[in-house]
């Protein structure tokens, strides 16, 4: 009897809520492929084309894809809409698990393990503007201190 074969384990991710936008491929945690690009109010044309190009690098195909991941935002709200119903489609189409990341926490998370450490990770909301929590770092997920809120740089800054 042959033994079954387990599926790749890889991972597809889309953050598309702010005017950079990263597509990554993960092989378990590590990195294969990434790609960022500033999307200059075209990422409905750009989207397809460079996720392709993540892919067509890797040698691998959406319907190899284990499994699918998007940026939730806080940000654009057209952006982040974009991201998810294309994730979306392909984990309904291949009938693979779909993870919606809350942005802000992923950017924190990047610290955790550090003791008594604050982090206030931002993310663009408009001109001089930024959304931010701040996140304590000892457990992983961090979780924010205080609701999600748009500030000015003025008062991040501490000005």
């Amino acid at each position: 009897m042959t033994p079954a074969i387990e599926p790749t384990p890889y991972l597809l991710a889309l953050e598309t809520s702010g005017d950079v936008c990263g597509i990554a491929l993960l092989y378990g945690e590590s990195v294969v492929v990434e790609h960022q690009f500033v999307h200059k109010m075209h990422l409905s044309e750009r989207l397809m084309e460079i996720t392709d190009f993540v892919l067509q690098s890797a040698g691998i195909t959406l319907k190899e894809v284990s499994a699918y991941a998007v940026g939730m935002g806080p940000g654009s709200f057209t952006g982040t809409r974009m991201g998810v119903v294309t994730i979306k489609v392909w984990a309904d189409l291949f009938k693979k698990p779909l993870y919606g990341i809350d942005s802000l926490q992923a950017l924190a998370s990047e610290f955790c393990g550090l003791q008594n450490t604050l982090v206030l990770p931002v993310l663009p909301c408009r001109t001089d503007v930024v959304y931010t929590a701040p996140y304590p770092v000892d457990t992983l997920p961090p979780v924010p201190l205080s609701p999600i809120e748009a500030y000015s740089l003025d008062v991040v800054a501490g000005v």
